[in-house]
C-alpha cells in the first residue's frame, strides 16, 4: 500500500514542477495567462510547500530515532560491562579462598578472557604469601582500589583464576600493623619489590633484610625506629623518634677550640682533663688514672659554655680519626634545663635512662668508640638542691636517678657528660660533688685578649664592609672637623698602609677602651653599688658584663644594620659607596646593647639584683644604695628609667673622645 502511494505523490509533484515550469516560460516569451492558470499555479505552488514540510517534519523524527538508538546501544554495552563483572565475581566466589597474601606492588592492568566475545580489564598486582612466595593475581573486585592499597596489606586471595595466580576477594579487615620493633642498620637498594633495608631486631639482636614501600622509604635513614614483621620480611611501619633523639644534635658540631676567643686556661685544662684520657688510654691504664665521669662547667651567661662543649665533642673526634686513620665523627646531645621535664611520675627519670642508654650505644657501635657529649644547660633547674624551699620531692627523684647513672661511667664507652650551669650554688652537692663528676670548671669572662681576638674575628678585614674613609696610607682622625693633636702638639696620625687588617685592629682596640677604659668617669659606667658596709660606691663598667654572646650577638649584629641602614640612606642619593663599617657605628652598637641591660637592672627590686650580679660572676653581697651614670641616687628606679636613652645620646655627644681618637658624627 505505501509503495504506490509514494509512487504517485512523486509522479504528482513531477508533474506540478513540469506545469510550472512551463508556464514560466510562457511568462518569459511575454505571454499574458488566463486567471485560471494563474489560480491553478498557486494551488501547485501551496501543494509542492506543503511537501518540503512533511519532508521536514519527518527529518526531525528520524534524528530523534538515531539519538534514541544510540543511548540504547550506551546503555545496552554499561549493561554487558555490568553483567561481565559480575559474571567474573560470581566465578571467584565458586571457591573458598586459597589463602592470604600481602600485597607488594601494583603491574598495571591485564585483559582477561571471560568468554566468547567477551573481554574485561583487571588490576593485575604482585603479592607474596607468609611462605615468601609471590604470585601475580587480579583484582576483581571494584571496591579494592590498587593505587589505595599499602605496602604489606593482607588481602584474601582465590586460586581459581586460570590466567593468573588466582583472584583477590576482599581486603582482609583493617590492616594489621602489630609487629616487632627494629632499628635500620642500613639502606641496601631499590629492588622489584620496593627498597630493601638491612634491619636490627631490638629484642632478637638479629640482622635480617626487610622490604619497604617506595612512599615510606623516603623516611628511612640509618638509626631510624620501625615496625617489621620478620616472618613475613616486612617494614609495616614508622616507629616515631625515642625521647633521646629530639636531643641529638641533627648535624656534628663544626665549632673548633680556634672558634673560642680568650678562654685559652679553659680549652688547656678540657684538653687535658677530657680528650687526653681518649686519646692516651694506655697512659691512664698504665698509671691507674680513672677515666672521667662528668664535669661541672659554671660561669656567666654567654662565656662560651656551650660552644666549648660543641668544639670538644669535634675536636674529640677529630684527634681520633687522626690516630686510627678512620672517619669517626662525635655525638652532641643537648638538653634544656626543662625539656626533660614531664608531669607524669616516673617519665623524666625513663628519659634520662634513655639518653643515657642511647649514648651509650651511639659510642661503643664503632671501633675505637666514638666520642659522644651529653649536655645539661641550666642544670640547676633540674638536679635542684633536695630539701630546698624552691625546691620538691619530685627534684628528688630526678637527683637520684643522674646519682645512679654517673656511677659506672667507665663502662659506657667514650661518653662524656657536662652539666651547664650559671647558678652552681643551686645544683645538689650530690651531684657537683668530686667522685660524682671529676671535675669542676669555671668557664670565666673572656679577658681583653679574647675581647679583642672577638673584634677582630667578627670585623671582617674586608673592603666590601669596611668604611672607605679608611683606605688610605696615612689616617687622620678628627673631632668636631679638625685634626687631633697628640702629645708634643704633632698632629696625630695613624698608619693604616691601606691595609684593611690594620683597620680592623684599630676599630677593635678602640672598642675595646670604649668598654675597659676609665679615664672618664661615666664613659662606660653601667651603675655604681654601695655594698653593705663600704663607704665608697663600687663602679661597674661595660668590660664587667662583656661576654662572647654580648659581641657576636649583640653589638656586632647592630654595627651591621647601621651600615647597612646608611647604605640604604645614601642610595637614595646616589652615593652608595661611600658606606661601610666605622667607628661611631661601634660606639652607638656598644651603647645601645648595655643600655639595654641598664634597663632591665632599673626595674629589678635589690634582691633581685643582688641575684643578677651573682648570676654574672660578682660576689652577692646586700646593697645598700644604686646610682646610675648621671650620679642620680636610684632610689625610684622607675622615674629614671624613661630618661636613659636620651641621657646615652647627650654624653655621646658632650664627652670627649681624644683618647679613642675618632670623631663622633
Amino acid at each position: 500500500m505505501m509503495a504506490p502511494q509514494v509512487s504517485i505523490d512523486l509522479a504528482r509533484v513531477k508533474q506540478n514542477i513540469d506545469d510550472i515550469k512551463e508556464h514560466l516560460k510562457r511568462v518569459s516569451n511575454g505571454e499574458k495567462l488566463p486567471a485560471h492558470i494563474l489560480a491553478q499555479l498557486q494551488r501547485k505552488i501551496a501543494y509542492i510547500e506543503g511537501l518540503i514540510e512533511r519532508h521536514k517534519n519527518l527529518m526531525d523524527k528520524t534524528h530523534d530515532l538515531t539519538e534514541k538508538t544510540k543511548e540504547l546501544q550506551a546503555k545496552y554495552k554499561e549493561l554487558s560491562e555490568v553483567y561481565v563483572e559480575i559474571l567474573a565475581e560470581y566465578n571467584a566466589l565458586k571457591t573458598p579462598p586459597h589463602s592470604y597474601a600481602n600485597f607488594v606492588r601494583y603491574l598495571g592492568e591485564e585483559e582477561v578472557v571471560l568468554g566468547p566475545g567477551r573481554i574485561k580489564k583487571f588490576p593485575l598486582i604482585e603479592v607474596r604469601n607468609y611462605d615468601g612466595v609471590y604470585r601475580r593475581v587480579l583484582l576483581v573486585n571494584k571496591d579494592v582500589k590498587p593505587h589505595e592499597l599499602k605496602y604489606g596489606e593482607l588481602l584474601v586471595i582465590n586460586s581459581s583464576c586460570p590466567t593468573s595466580g588466582g583472584h583477590v576477594i576482599a581486603k582482609a579487615g583493617e590492616f594489621d600493623i602489630a609487629g616487632e620493633e627494629a632499628v635500620i642498620e642500613s639502606v641496601l637498594g631499590r629492588d622489584r619489590e620496593g627498597v630493601s633495608v638491612l634491619v636490627k631486631s631490638g629484642q632478637m639482636e638479629t640482622v635480617g633484610v626487610m622490604h619497604v614501600s617506595a612512599g615510606l622509604a623516603e623516611e628511612l635513614k640509618p638509626g631510624k625506629r620501625v615496625l617489621v614483621n620478620l616472618h613475613a620480611g616486612l617494614v609495616i611501619g614508622i616507629l616515631p623518634d625515642k625521647e633521646s633523639q629530639k636531643y641529638l644534635m641533627p648535624q656534628v658540631p663544626k665549632e673548633t677550640f680556634d672558634d673560642v676567643c680568650g678562654l685559652e686556661g679553659a680549652i688547656r685544662r678540657i684538653k687535658e682533663d677530657m680528650i687526653w684520657p681518649i686519646i692516651y688510654p694506655d697512659l691512664y691504664e698504665r698509671f691507674g688514672k680513672p677515666r672521667f665521669k662528668g664535669y661541672v662547667w659554671h660561669g656567666p651567661p654567654g662565656c662560651g659554655k656551650t660552644l666549648l662543649g660543641k668544639a670538644l665533642a669535634n675536636e674529640m673526634a677529630k684527634l681520633l680519626s687522626e690516630k686510627y686513620g678512620i672517619d669517626i665523627k662525635g655525638q652532641f646531645f643537648y638538653i634544656g634545663g626543662t625539656e626533660l621535664l614531664d608531669k607524669w611520675v616516673g617519665n623524666t627519670e625513663g628519659f634520662l635512662r634513655e639518653i643515657f642508654g642511647s649514648a651509650e650505644n651511639t659510642s661503643k657501635k664503632t671501633f675505637p668508640p666514638s666520642p659522644v657529649l651529653i649536655i645539661f644547660d641550666d642544670a640547676e633547674v633540674m638536679f635542684r638542691t633536695r630539701g630546698s624551699a624552691i625546691s620538691s620531692d619530685v627534684n628528688e627523684s630526678h637527683v637520684t636517678q643522674i646519682c645512679t647513672l654517673l656511677q659506672g661511667m667507665e663502662d659506657r664507652g667514650n661518653v662524656i657528660v657536662i652539666f651547664l650551669t650559671n647558678k652552681p650554688e643551686m645544683m645538689d652537692p650530690a651531684v657537683s660533688r668530686h667522685g660524682r663528676v671529676s671535675d669542676v670548671f669555671h668557664i670565666p669572662r673572656p679577658n681583653r685578649d679574647g675581647i679583642m681576638a672577638m673584634f677582630r674575628k667578627y670585623l671582617k678585614a674586608d673592603w666590601k664592609v669596611l668604611h672607605p674613609k679608611y683606605n688610605v696610607d696615612v689616617y687622620t682622625p678628627l673631632k668636631d672637623g679638625k685634626p687631633i693633636l697628640a702629645e708634643g702638639g704633632k698632629i696625630k696620625q695613624l698608619q693604616f698602609a691601606n691595609d684593611p687588617s690594620r683597620v680592623v685592629d684599630y676599630l677593635a682596640e678602640n672598642a675595646l677602651k670604649r668598654m675597659f677604659g676609665q679615664s672618664n668617669e661615666f664613659r662606660n659606667e653601667l651603675l655604681a653599688v654601695q655594698y653593705a658596709g663600704d663607704k665608697d660606691f663600687t663602679t661597674l663598667r661595660y668590660g664587667d658584663f662583656v661576654s662572647g654572646a654580648i659581641i657576636a650577638e649583640g653589638i656586632m649584629p647592630k654595627v651591621l644594620q647601621m651600615a647597612i641602614n646608611e647604605a640604604v640612606e645614601l642610595k637614595n642619593n646616589s652615593l652608595p659607596e661611600n658606606t661601610g663599617v666605622q667607628m661611631k657605628f661601634i660606639y652607638d652598637a656598644i651603647e645601645h646593647v648595655f643600655e639595654s641591660i641598664r634597663q632591665t637592672i632599673c626595674t629589678r627590686s635589690p634582691e633581685d639584683l643582688i641575684e643578677w650580679l651573682a648570676v654574672q660572676g660578682h660576689k652577692p653581697r646586700p646593697i645598700v644604695r644604686i646610682r646610675l651614670p648621671d650620679g642620680i641616687s636610684a632610689q625610684k628606679q622607675e622615674a629614671v628609667l624613661a630618661e636613659d636613652t636620651s641621657r646615652a645620646h647627650d654624653r655621646e655627644e658632650s664627652e670627649s673622645d681624644e683618647d679613642e681618637g675618632e670623631e663622633e658624627l
